[in-house]
Parts: structure tokens; sequence; C-alpha cells
């Protein structure tokens, strides 16, 4: 029973940190995206910095 609920703690805590760094990598994926179909859509400082 100890053994059940340690896993049920443990998976229900790991959920929200692994969704973390999913919406963190799906964000950087977009900005890749955005650089290289969009460049006009950049900000001034990152073209400035792309070129």
């Amino acid at each position: 029973m100890k053994k059940t609920l340690g896993i049920l703690i443990l998976t229900l805590l790991s959920v929200p940190a692994y969704s973390a760094i999913r919406n963190s990598e799906i964000r950087d994926l977009e900005k890749e995206i955005i650089k290289k179909e969009w460049p006009a859509c950049l900000t001034p400082k990152e073209a400035a910095i792309k070129w």
C-alpha cells in the first residue's frame, strides 16, 4: 500500500514539471520556425543580432 501511494505521489509531482519542460521546448521550436520562415517578425534587437 505504501509503495503504491509513493508511486502515485511521485507521478503526480513529476507530471507538472515534465509539462513545463515540454512547453519550454515548444516555445523554443516556435521561435526557431519564426526566425526561419518569417524573419520580418523578429524584433529589432533580434534582427540586429542576426545580421
